[in-house]
């Protein structure tokens, strides 16, 4: 009887899979890390608010439906936030003339 293959793999398959010792390790190399694009919050955000927004609109009419619809109004409010924290054109508030300090 013979036993079932070992998914670990042993040092001498490494160079067969042409992986550097770096990556063997876990240690992810500037090659490795070139041309991964990080998406922005505001890009992550208004995906995800799409993608439950089409899942909701899949379902019946019902609390389920209304919680993912809430959720993607928040999370598409959250991308206009972000959009309006990091403009240029940010004014702080004016609550109105501004008292001396003491």
């Amino acid at each position: 009887m013979t036993s079932p293959p070992s998914k670990k793999i042993r040092a001498e398959q490494y160079s067969a899979l042409e992986i550097s010792p770096q990556r063997r390790r876990g240690i992810a190399t500037m090659a490795d890390r070139r041309g991964f694009k990080q998406l922005t919050l505001q890009d992550r955000l208004t995906a995800w608010a799409k993608k439950t927004r089409e899942q909701a609109n899949e379902l019946e009419p019902g609390p389920y439906r209304d919680a993912l619809l809430q959720k993607a109004d928040k999370a598409e409010s959250a991308a206009r936030f972000d959009a309006w924290s990091r403009s240029s054109g940010l004014q702080p508030p004016t609550d109105g003339p501004r008292r001396p300090t003491k």
